[in-house]
């Protein structure tokens, strides 16, 4: 059990996502760009950069971003930078519930 301290906060964030963009970093990572509706009329822009550039971490983050958007989502944020009427932060895993459609042979 790891028992040293770190000076990080961390932050779990849920909200109504607004908008999300895939990007290239400079150096070749899939990075997301999230933004949030959070309660209070607080806009949360979260950025979730992919550990590897490999084709499959951009095809990843592209489709999750496709996914995200109108969707209700748990972030879990570190390094966060307080702004007028908004907060930017690292997210660090990301959580939603897909939107599925009804099966009628389930559900019936």
């Amino acid at each position: 059990m790891d028992t040293s301290a770190t000076a990080d906060m961390q932050l779990r964030i849920k909200g109504v996502v607004t908008d999300c963009i895939c990007r290239t970093t400079t150096t070749g990572h899939a990075q997301l760009e999230i933004k949030l509706a959070a309660p209070g009329q607080q806009l949360v822009r979260a950025i979730h950069t992919y550990p590897n550039k490999s084709p499959a971490s951009h095809h990843a983050a592209s489709h999750l971003a496709r996914q995200l958007k109108g969707k209700q989502a748990e972030l879990y944020a570190t390094d966060p930078r307080f702004a007028r009427q908004r907060l930017d932060c690292t997210a660090h895993h990301i959580a939603f519930e897909p939107s599925t459609p009804e099966r009628k042979d389930i559900h019936s």
